[in-house]
């Protein structure tokens, strides 16, 4: 999914030489993000650790060249406390993730008794086991596995806000877990996410089919 003042000459000699990233040059512009659409379960209608893993990605172009800028930061703000934001850093790839013997991977109370510290509030314990940060994606039949600053953190991190850069692609991608979604105790409500680089932003919906 595609969507998802310094000149571009000095800007790239910057970064070809420093850090970053850096602030868009006046010349940057965002690609267009599709809306993405969510069906959503008793799993999202509170903050209990249990939701839905999306992927998007921001895209930075030149305006007049149409080339891919490197190195550009990227602000992405969820418009709901339900919605967090991780780098693409933070989560990777693995393999089935074994369960532990006393635990049945299908049963969502199994798992939750073994994982949380409070049945109430869904935080993961401090003290638990790498196995409770892992994430399966229905849509892939992949496993994804969360950094230790996303998971099993003791003062319940939900980071709502990010800055990120771009890669050479000038694609800037992010996870956006969706723990809950607004719910007025009947149906589920959309969602947006707003993405900026200073000089050009843009918003994108997580739209709801309630069943």
């Amino acid at each position: 999914m595609t969507h998802s003042t310094l000149s571009t000459l000095l800007l790239l000699g910057l970064i070809g030489c420093s850090g970053g990233p850096f602030p868009a040059p006046a010349t940057a512009v965002l690609g267009d993000f599709e809306d993405l659409t969510l069906v959503p379960s008793s799993a999202h209608v509170s903050q209990d650790g249990i939701g839905s893993l999306l992927i998007a990605d921001a895209l930075v172009t030149d305006e007049k060249s149409g080339e891919p800028l490197n190195n550009i930061e990227v602000e992405v703000l969820t418009g709901w406390s339900g919605i967090y934001v991780i780098p693409e850093t933070a989560v990777k790839l693995v393999d089935y993730p074994e369960a532990p013997a006393d635990v049945d991977p299908d049963d969502p109370a199994s798992v939750a008794a073994y994982c949380d510290r409070d049945p109430e509030d869904g935080m993961i314990d401090a003290d638990a086991e790498d196995w409770c940060s892992w994430y399966w994606d229905a849509g892939t039949g992949a496993y994804y596995e969360f950094g230790g600053d996303y998971a099993m953190t003791p003062d319940n991190y939900q980071p709502t806000y990010m800055i990120g850069g771009t890669d050479v692609r000038g694609i800037c991608r992010f996870y956006l877990y969706v723990d809950s979604l607004p719910y007025d105790g009947e149906a589920f409500t959309s969602a947006s996410v707003w993405v900026s680089i200073g000089v050009d932003s843009t918003s994108f919906a997580i739209d709801v089919e309630n069943n």
